[in-house]
């Protein structure tokens, strides 16, 4: 038996593959796709930034997740980042989500998030370049985990 306290407390500390195996199915987070500051599109890769009304949030860092447009029910492998953008001086708390696929259309208005594995701490970096550079090593090691574990119904 977990209550539903392990769960959360799981969640909040960033292990969100445990929380999965003791909830049969990803923690996710659900909400409305909101502008941003669009230095992600414009210095390194552009996200889908999102706003949601949950009270549980995972600890800040970078995950490997599944993305769904909840209109559509179109399903993307994604990357999202919890945190504050350190690297450009954030000061705001962002969900951003990086799709692997291209986005074919407009980005979708809601969305659910649902968070696999932890990949690592988010960190500060010298410059948008070093930045970028980890983000497609981030991107390598998503693709090799959706090898083993695909989204459903998604676009690759």
């Amino acid at each position: 038996m977990v209550s539903s306290s392990a769960i959360r407390r799981l969640v909040e500390s960033g292990d969100v593959s445990r929380a999965c195996r003791f909830l049969e199915r990803p923690f996710a987070l659900e909400g409305d796709v909101v502008h941003g500051h669009g230095i992600g599109a414009k210095q390194t890769v552009p996200t889908l930034n999102l706003s949601t009304r949950s009270q549980i949030l995972p600890a800040n860092g970078v995950y490997i997740t599944c993305t769904r447009d909840l209109a559509t029910r179109t399903s993307w492998q994604s990357l999202t980042n919890i945190g504050y953008r350190p690297t450009f001086g954030g000061t705001d708390l962002a969900i951003e989500t990086f799709l692997l696929a291209h986005l074919e259309g407009d980005a979708p208005r809601q969305i659910r998030v649902e968070f696999l594995f932890r990949l690592r701490d988010e960190k500060k970096f010298d410059s948008p370049e070093q930045l970028k550079a980890q983000i497609f090593r981030d991107v390598r090691r998503a693709q090799a985990y959706f090898r083993r574990v695909p989204c459903h119904n998604q676009k690759t």
